[in-house]
Formats: structure tokens, sequence, C-alpha cells
């Protein structure tokens, strides 16, 4: 290269500017912020301190109030005195007892509870302290204490035994009102808002910002948290060892920290402070740098003007071809003679279309023939349009009749029963590598072993047969439920050596494999209703799949029997594959016996073991199937004889 890029790199000094900038004037923000956290945890704490504080101001004022109350002997009348009335009690209690305490009501029970004086008629007050868990320990001897939201307004409460002769003759109850009033003048004294919650209600007093206040109170969302999560976000904050936790509401930073009561005459409670409203003035300083930084970027940029002038016409190019190349334009070169990185740049760009342009005539091909799974599999691996031999194992699943089933439904209803049954089945059919070749009708036809190798393709169907029923049996129950039916599927499976490749026209290509063991799989599926079996496989795919498996072999085979089916000349053996262990050995040895004496011709015999079979395992259909076969032939031996052809039975329908 004969210019060197170098110098074009005067560039940076633009950006380096603006990171200088940016990292000033983040950091002095930085700092300021930390500061100013420090402070405002301080007075969090102070605040905190301030709170605790009256709370046992309060407690300890309400305690000497009620020992005082318990020694007066107007109350000591109220508990021994039988002959005053209720409305005497009440008198006493709020003409002559009340006017020397500073708490809001005061309650007289007697030693079981039951209430004997108010100072005012607060039935629903009386209600909600008596059904407190602390009042039974209260009128059982012990000083107890409490809070209850009630009418807006949250109570504290104590509640002091009364002594007369070393007997309890009751309990005087003191309640004293913690309201907004007083609220208010710890949040001015602190600087600071509260929030005291209790059993889920809430007091809060201070929130400058209305919309925070509207936001706390409201229900959570994206945007805000409610009362509630607020304390919970704070407590979480608290257990997980920080002391200090922020939120944002509505847009506003708070700093907050959470004090969880220490006894039960403290509520649990919430003081914060706006961070947001405390760094106001930082607006300030971040004003003047801003102008400061927008005359050093002026700067900057002027120097990087002069450089962007000339390295802007091969940008220009690149980015033109750039957009074409997006809208799938191939076709496109570019001539960069700068003789540096952009000539090199330009090169890069003009081989990289040059393979662009290949792929995309190959995966034109592609895309009119498979999935996109396959097509990228395709792609990567570079398989040759055309046919290829290979061995394979092909599965064929159909519902059975399907035909009495569409007659029941609308053609709608049938289209949504079809999609969900197979977007059902579909999802058992990647997890054991098969690949989805068509969809006939109501049936479906799906490859393992192409076009992806898979050296498990026999096993990995039978497996996906199984997960296919199941994946079915589960689905009935919705479809008895919409459409009041059932549906009952039949699956056959076949393995060998067949053609698969790109077959088609020139216009319409598909993937897909050709071959004899293709129709045979289709005609073992159509056995699967003639035999009672729900799976059938070809006794091809049971030796592959023993001799694949290995360890993980997991399945026993049963006998169903030999059969020539339609367009064949030879008889094939077909199996069912039992996936169940439960007294599996004991099951096939009693199945081959009678199996045996049909093979032999003696049909009776057969009939005896079949029966003797259907009384331990009522349920087999493949064996219901064979004793009502074996009844006929023993009834009707020509039967057999049109039925069967040395040994094999021959099948003319599909």
């Amino acid at each position: 290269m004969l210019f060197s890029f170098r110098y074009k790199l005067s560039l940076i000094i633009f950006l380096v500017a603006l990171l200088i900038l940016l990292m000033a004037f983040f950091a002095i923000e930085s700092v300021i912020e930390k500061e100013f956290r420090l402070v405002i945890e301080q007075r969090l704490q102070q605040a905190q301190d301030v709170v605790n504080q009256r709370m046992e101001d309060r407690f300890d004022r309400l305690l000497m109030q009620a020992v005082t109350v318990a020694d007066n002997k107007l109350t000591k009348d109220i508990l021994t005195d039988k002959n005053l009335s209720k409305v005497t009690r009440d008198d006493i209690a709020h003409d002559e007892i009340m006017p020397t305490l500073l708490a809001d009501s005061m309650l007289i029970t007697d030693g079981d509870g039951k209430l004997l004086a108010e100072t005012f008629e607060h039935d629903p007050l009386w209600e909600k302290i008596k059904v407190q868990p602390a009042f039974e320990n209260g009128i059982a001897g012990e000083e107890v204490a409490g809070i209850i939201f009630f009418e807006g307004t949250l109570l504290q409460w104590l509640l002091l035994p009364v002594y007369i002769d070393h007997l309890m003759f009751g309990t005087v109850i003191l309640v004293s009102a913690l309201g907004p009033q007083e609220l208010q003048t710890i949040s001015q004294l602190t600087g600071t808002e509260l929030l005291i919650s209790s059993d889920n209600e809430f007091l809060a007093t201070g929130w400058k910002n209305q919309k925070a206040v509207k936001g706390v109170r409201s229900q959570s969302s994206k945007d805000q948290l409610s009362f509630n999560d607020l304390e919970k976000n704070t407590q979480a904050g608290l257990y997980n060892g920080q002391s200090t936790t922020e939120v944002n509401l509505l847009g506003e930073r708070y700093l907050l920290r959470f004090n969880a009561p220490e006894n039960a005459f403290t509520p649990a409670y919430v003081v914060a402070q706006s961070l947001d409203r405390a760094l106001a003035f930082v607006e300030t300083i971040k004003q003047v740098m801003l102008i400061i930084g927008l005359i050093a970027l002026v700067i900057a940029a002027g120097l990087g003007f002069v450089i962007a002038c000339t390295v802007s016409r091969p940008i220009r190019l690149l980015s033109k071809a750039n957009r074409a190349v997006a809208k799938e334009d191939f076709s496109q070169r570019v001539d960069i003679q700068t003789r540096d990185e952009f000539h090199e740049l330009g090169e890069s760009f003009n081989h990289m279309t040059e393979s662009l342009a290949e792929k995309a005539k190959i995966r034109l091909a592609l895309d009119k023939t498979v999935s996109r799974e396959v097509a990228d599999h395709l792609m990567q691996q570079g398989v040759q349009l055309g046919g290829e031999s290979r061995e394979v194992t092909i599965l064929f699943a159909d519902i059975s009749g399907f035909t009495s089933l569409s007659e029941r439904l609308s053609e709608q209803q049938l289209l949504n029963l079809l999609n969900s049954y197979f977007t059902r089945i579909n999802s058992c059919i990647p997890q054991y590598h098969g690949t989805i070749d068509k969809y006939i009708g109501d049936a479906v036809m799906v490859l393992f072993g192409a076009p992806v190798n898979d050296a498990l393709h026999a096993f990995h169907a039978i497996q996906a047969a199984h997960a296919i029923w199941d994946t079915v049996q589960k689905f009935n129950e919705e479809v008895s439920e919409q459409f009041g039916c059932k549906l009952d599927i039949g699956i056959g499976i076949n393995s060998g050596q067949v053609l698969s490749g790109l077959m088609g026209s020139e216009d319409r290509m598909s993937y897909t494999v050709l071959g004899d063991h293709v129709n045979i799989a289709s005609r073992v599926e159509g056995l699967s209703k003639l035999y009672g079996a729900r799976i059938i496989i070809t006794d091809e795919t049971r030796k592959l799949a023993i001799q694949q498996a290995g360890r993980d072999y997991t399945y026993v085979y049963r006998r169903l029997d030999n059969v020539q089916v339609k367009g064949k000349t030879v008889g094939i053996n077909i199996y069912q594959p039992v996936l169940e262990r439960d007294e599996v050995d004991k099951k096939l040895q009693a199945y081959n016996k009678a199996y045996d004496f049909f093979l032999k011709h003696e049909f009776r015999k057969a009939m005896a073991e079949f029966e003797n079979y259907k009384k331990s395992w009522p349920h087999d259909k493949v064996v219901n199937l064979w004793f009502e076969r074996c009844k006929l032939y023993a009834e009707k031996k020509e039967a057999f004889e049109l039925d069967y052809r040395d040994g094999v039975r021959i099948l003319n329908s599909k």
C-alpha cells in the first residue's frame, strides 16, 4: 500500500474528546451522588432512631397511665361492685377516670375478658381488640400490647391486669391513636417521608411528590410500586444485608430504610427521602459541563470533517452496495482505488457477494423442496441435487375411521381438529431425529435417517411411535370435550434401502424417498386395525432396532403374523413393539404358546390357550382378535384356506 490508513485515524480525535468528556461528566456525577447517598443514609438512620424513641416514649407514657388506672379506687369499684349498671360504669370511666389520662380511649374488662366499662361506645373497636392474639394472654394475667387500624387511624393499645389482694379481677386497656398529625410532626422533624404499616394497612405522610404518593397507593405495575410491595422491597433488602434500598417511584428515585417491629407496640415502618430532589443542584453543574463539552466537540468535529472527506467516497460505495445486498441483489460489485485498507475491504465485499450469489441459487432450489431446518443442514453438508441410496426407517401414522369422523364434524371443525392433531404429533418427531416428509390427508409420513444421517434410525422410529401414541391419548381428553369423539390412530414402520433426494420438476421439487420399503411401511400401517395393534413394525425394523439400541434396548417384540400385502409376492413377518415390562415374560410365553398351536393349525388348542390368556389380560385387543379368528378357522377350515397360503396370510386390500 502506497498510502497508509494511519493518517486517517485522526478521526479518533473526535471520539477521544467525546470519551473524555463523558468520563468526566459521569465521574463528577457519580462522586456527588455517592456523597449525598451517605448523607441521606445517615439522615434516614437518624429518622429511624427518632421514630423508635417516639415509640418507646409513647409506650412508657401509656404504661404509666395504665398503672395509675389499675391502682385507682374507682377502677376497683367498677371491677368489684356488681350492683353498678353498665351505664354507671361507663360514666365513672368517662367522667372520673378518663380526664386524668392522656390516652384517647379506655376499656375495662373482668377477669374473663368481658367488657365492663368503656369511655366511648366503640363496639367495632372492642371487637377488633378482643380478637387480637395478645388479648388472650392479657386476660391470662400478662401485660400485653398491640397495634390495630381503626377507621383510618393506627391505634396502639396496652392491656394491664388489675390485681386486688393478689387476685386478678380484670384488666385495663388504654388506647392511643397515632394519627396523621403526629406522623406529619415526625416527618417534618426528621426531613423524611414516613410509611407505617400493619396487617396490610398503611399510613403515609411527608411524601412531597404527589405522583409518587399516587403511585405507591395504587396497585403494583411496571412503573410503580404499591405500599405493600414497597414494604416488601425494603424488608427484603434488610434481610439481604442492605440497610438502605433504592426504588423508583414514577421516575423519581428514593432511598428507603425498613424497620421491622421490635415488639407488638411498635409498627413496621419505612423512612424515605428523594435522592433526585437532593441532587437537583447537580443539574446546574451538568449544564455548564454540557456547554464546555459542546465547544470541545465542535472543534473535534472540525478536525474529523477533513478526514471524513477523504474516506467518505469508499464508504458511500460500500453503503450503497450493502443496501442492495440487503435486498438480495447479489450482483453488486464495488471498485475502490484508494490502495489502502478500504481497497482490501472492497475486494472482500466482492468475494462475499460472489459467494452469496452461489448460495442463493442453491437455497432457491432447497426452498422449493424442504423445511428450513432440512435446508440449513443440506447447505452445511453440501448434499448434491438428485438421488442417493441410503438405509432409512419410514413411519406412517393415520387416523382410523377418518371418513366417519368427517361426516360427523363440520368442515371448520374438521380443519381445526386436524391442525391441532398434527401440531401435537409433530412435537414428538424432532426429539427422535425424525423429519416430516409429507402430509397425505389425515396421514403423515416421517423419515428417520434422511436427509440427516442417524445411526439409531430404526430404534428412534419406534420411540417416536410410542411418543405419538401417548400424545394422542392425552389429546383425546380435549377432543372428547370439544368434539364429543376420540381419535384412534394406526402406525406402521418399515426399514430398508431407499432412493432419497430432491425429486420433481424444474419448477417444483421436494425432498423425499422412493422405493419398495416405503410402500411396505404404508401397507403395514393399514394392518393396525386388522390386528388390533396400534403400532406394527416389520421384521427388518425389529432386527435393526435390536442391533442399534444396544444397552438402551427397552422393548420386546410380539410376533403378529406373516402377511403378503397387496402388491407383494412374498410374505413379511410383522411385530408389535411392547414397551411395558410388567409380567412381560409371562405374557409372551402364554401368547407364543397359543400362537404356536395356530401355526400348527391346531385351532381349538389355540383357542383354549388364547382363552386362558384373556382371563389374565382381558384388554389385549390382539389376543381377542386371534381368539375370534381361531374360532372361525376351527368351525370353517375353508376360511383358513382362503386367508392363508403356505403359512402366509394373503391380503388383497390396502
